[in-house]
């Protein structure tokens, strides 16, 4: 009859040791908070007359009410763009679906002056997504 003691001793340990484990997978897996579903992104930077924005920096998409995840990308010299979602000191590529605020970093050459300026709003659809942003912009 001692044995069932043991018993629950041992189902005791058990249920705290699948809690441990189900903590730590939470930990691991963006704490606590889903994974963010993202979808590729890429485009370019343009200005009204369609050319590419050659000073472009920081591609920053926001969504309003969205508290974790930060939606952003650099322009390369040819105003191309690759978005990426930050969650979490995580990084997923692409962006997360929905309608997005635009904000570009534009980048003086001479001074390197930085004016972060807002362009059209864009959405993100499941799938590949190749964008368009267009600045008003005054090159230098």
């Amino acid at each position: 009859m001692e044995k069932r003691p043991e018993l629950g001793r041992r189902r005791a340990i058990l249920a705290a040791a699948a809690l441990m484990l189900a903590t730590i997978a939470a930990c691991l897996s963006n704490n606590g908070r889903p994974i963010p579903k993202t979808y590729p992104v890429r485009g370019k930077v343009v200005d009204k007359n369609g050319a590419a924005v050659t000073n472009a920096g920081r591609i920053e998409f926001q969504m309003p009410n969205e508290l974790y995840h930060t939606v952003l990308g650099m322009a390369e010299p040819d105003g191309t763009f690759t978005m990426y979602t930050l969650s979490n000191d995580k990084k997923y590529p692409g962006a997360t679906e929905g309608q997005h605020q635009v904000f570009v970093t534009l980048v003086d050459k001479r001074t390197g002056e930085e004016n972060r300026v807002p362009a059209a709003d864009c959405t993100v659809q499941p799938g590949e997504n190749d964008l368009t942003i267009v600045v008003e912009t005054t090159r230098r």
